[in-house]
């Protein structure tokens, strides 16, 4: 699916290339209707908060500059962060990180060695539902 200019924004935020594009390759196969920009950082992550055409947010828990979790705690009653689609993605997850991507408003904690296109598109679809 080719990305068009007034498609919606997914910002992948990973500090890894290899997952990022990893991230990136199973969107675009699930045919979902984002542009994808990326960030490695919190702090990247930070300068594009507000951005009114970012609409889904797929933030790994694991970056150089603090854990994804933990920003996302922070910003939950953010009206910008608020109402993104959001995924967690991790290759560790912790035993708190579930509950605390539920009270953050994430609609899904993901492995990375289990992203795939379907994957994609049943967390953005049960996640568009809910909010």
């Amino acid at each position: 699916m080719k990305e068009r200019d007034d498609d919606p924004i997914c910002l992948v935020v990973d500090d890894s290339e290899f997952d990022r594009k990893m991230i990136a390759r199973a969107i675009r196969r699930a045919e979902l209707p984002f542009r994808i920009r990326v960030a490695t950082s919190l702090d990247e992550l930070r300068k594009c908060m507000g951005h009114r055409r970012v609409k889904a947010l797929i933030l790994d828990n694991s970056l150089p500059d603090g854990r994804g979790i933990d920003f996302a705690m922070r910003h939950v009653a953010d009206p910008w962060f608020r109402p993104l689609l959001k995924i967690m993605v991790t290759d560790f997850p912790s035993p708190f990180i579930f509950e605390k991507s539920i009270q953050a408003g994430f609609g899904d904690v993901m492995l990375k060695s289990e992203l795939s296109p379907a994957a994609m598109r049943a967390a953005f679809r049960i996640r568009s539902r809910l909010g």
